[in-house]
């Protein structure tokens, strides 16, 4: 009889496990440009048109493994230098600007970590500046005309989230 009683046990367990509250968690990571900390400005002449680098490759940072469990946003923010050719060149954290203060360096280092190692693979096709011959236009590719690829520096803020949701609670239906 107990052996009998060990497969309809094991099965009973297997479907009340399944219907048990878990926490389900999603990770997520949001960018955004910002303006760099005593950014450099150019002024076009009347006959140029900038063209900004435009990225081919810019695969977010993953929310860390080893990150510390946190229930608040951590943002971290950083600046590139793109080439002319479109690669990057340079990345390093920016400590202050937009949104960018107030990182615990101990709480944050995976964050930082993950983030400079996902902008040093991005791709850029890359910034120019084009000299019109007959004045003004949006067209680079008249006869005439003179593109000059450029470097930028650029800074982005990284917002890494993480909610956790408690599912499959079940609840009663009012006057059930």
């Amino acid at each position: 009889m107990e052996t009998r009683l060990r497969p309809i046990l094991a099965v009973a367990m297997v479907i009340l496990s399944a219907c048990a509250p878990r926490v389900v968690t999603r990770d997520d990571v949001d960018v955004r440009m910002v303006l760099p900390p005593m950014a450099d400005r150019t002024t076009m002449r009347e006959d140029q048109t900038f063209f900004m680098a435009v990225p081919i490759e810019d695969r977010l940072p993953d929310y860390p493994a080893n990150a510390p469990d946190v229930e608040a946003d951590r943002t971290v923010c950083v600046e590139i230098v793109v080439s002319e050719a479109g690669e990057v060149t340079s990345a390093k954290q920016l400590r202050s600007g937009d949104g960018c203060d107030g990182l615990d360096p101990v709480l944050d280092s995976s964050f930082v970590s993950a983030t400079l190692t996902a902008v040093r693979n991005w791709s850029f096709f890359g910034a120019a500046i084009c000299t019109h011959p007959l004045g003004k236009s949006d067209e680079c590719e008249k006869s005439g005309a003179d593109l000059r690829p450029v470097a930028v520096r650029l800074a982005y803020q990284f917002v890494f989230s993480r909610d956790r949701e408690v599912v499959g609670r079940r609840t009663r239906a009012p006057g059930a």
